[in-house]
């Protein structure tokens, strides 16, 4: 009987070994559940050494933003072991940092970042000497690279959220908005809280990503930097580097001429992008007018639906417009000019109804409906 009973302790104690194994490999839980919360789950990223997760507090609202998002991980991941690497080679410059880091954070003083872009980087503003702009710029490059989140783990106590709505808050330093005149909003989707980037307010809405070829040279601009981080580390470790402000020196070598290439092909998408709106502000207004006609004709209104998809397709098709540098004088379609286009251009996308045919609600939304549950515009096309 004794044997037994240690036999059957041996297996508990053999299936609880088993079951423990997995949960050891199980990734840590950052809480979510509150907005103060995705505060103590940022810091606590950091002091884990799992700053490569600290884009999943960032709520991404498409496919294409996440795969960035999911770029920049990999970038914030690489950037704490080159801070590893530099603290390891150069622990008196890296002490003597954090200790002006404090110095600044007890007497008040806002991060050098969040600084350089409340005041638009100091391109526009008269200021202090070059030489001086030059080693600001140059310590703040020391300090991203050298102790990127070490500001936010000594101002941690000066953070704080307020509520807003039920599902919206903002990011508080000082009890001051973190960004001034802009703040950084929070929003809660599906019982989680995540940090909601600014996207629809100045400057970021003038320049931030829409279209995939838009979002690849974002992308691009973050491989390169990743790129750079892991060759700089390498060079820390190996002692190619003798101080810190070689260091920065070094990620503008490895980082300048391939950034400014990328950013010249974002600028030329912006300016494709800026086109493509006027030439989709003069679309909507044809529309409008094409189909405030059409009702009175028919007696009956046009699809609402129907105005939606034809207007969907319309942004693809005038951006290949402005891309090919073709002339589409819009406001000068006729009624059937413009019915025969936006029925050539619903049947590219996989729509097949006839604009000059009937086009009320009864006659289209349900093929409108299909379409969209289908992929609409993001469905291939053949």
């Amino acid at each position: 009987m004794r044997q037994r009973v240690v036999g059957w302790a041996w297996l508990v104690a053999l299936a609880a070994g088993v079951l423990a194994l997995p949960a050891c490999d199980r990734p840590k839980r950052y809480s979510q559940e509150t907005p103060d919360d995705v505060l103590r789950s940022a810091v606590e990223m950091i002091r884990d050494g799992q700053t490569q997760r600290l884009p999943d507090l960032i709520w991404a609202d498409s496919d294409q933003m996440r795969r960035m998002l999911d770029q920049l991980g990999r970038l914030f991941g690489n950037m704490q072991k080159l801070a590893a690497a530099t603290q390891q080679r150069f622990p008196d410059e890296m002490a003597k940092m954090k200790a002006e880091a404090e110095r600044r954070a007890a007497s008040g003083a806002q991060n050098p970042l969040l600084a350089q872009l409340a005041g638009g980087g100091g391109a526009r503003r008269r200021g202090p000497p070059r030489g001086q702009d030059e080693d600001a710029m140059r310590d703040l490059v020391n300090r991203l690279f050298a102790d990127p989140y070490g500001w936010l783990e000594q101002n941690a106590e000066r953070l704080s959220t307020e509520m807003i709505t039920d599902d919206q808050a903002t990011i508080l330093l000082d009890g001051q908005p973190l960004i001034p005149l802009i703040g950084l909003p929070m929003i809660e989707r599906d019982g989680k809280w995540y940090v909601a980037l600014p996207t629809n307010m100045p400057p970021l809405n003038q320049g931030w990503p829409r279209t995939r070829q838009q979002w690849d040279i974002l992308r691009s601009v973050v491989i390169i930097a990743d790129k750079a981080v892991i060759e700089m580390t390498e060079d820390v470790r190996q002692g190619r580097v003798g101080s810190l402000d070689r260091l920065a020196n070094k990620a503008q070598e490895k980082m300048l001429f391939p950034g400014v290439m990328a950013f010249a092909a974002y600028g030329r998408e912006m300016d494709v992008r800026q086109r493509t709106d006027r030439r989709m502000s003069q679309w909507r207004t044809r529309q409008r007018d094409w189909a405030k006609a059409r009702a009175e004709q028919a007696g009956a209104p046009v699809s609402p639906k129907l105005l939606n998809a034809i207007e969907r397709v319309a942004a693809v098709e005038l951006e290949n417009v402005v891309r090919r540098n073709e002339r589409l004088a819009i406001d000068e379609l006729s009624a059937a000019q413009f019915e025969d286009l936006a029925t050539e251009w619903l049947g590219r996308h996989g729509l097949s109804v006839r604009v000059d045919g009937p086009v009320d609600g009864a006659s289209v939304d349900a093929r409108v409906e299909a379409w969209l549950a289908s992929g609409g515009t993001d469905r291939p096309r053949k």
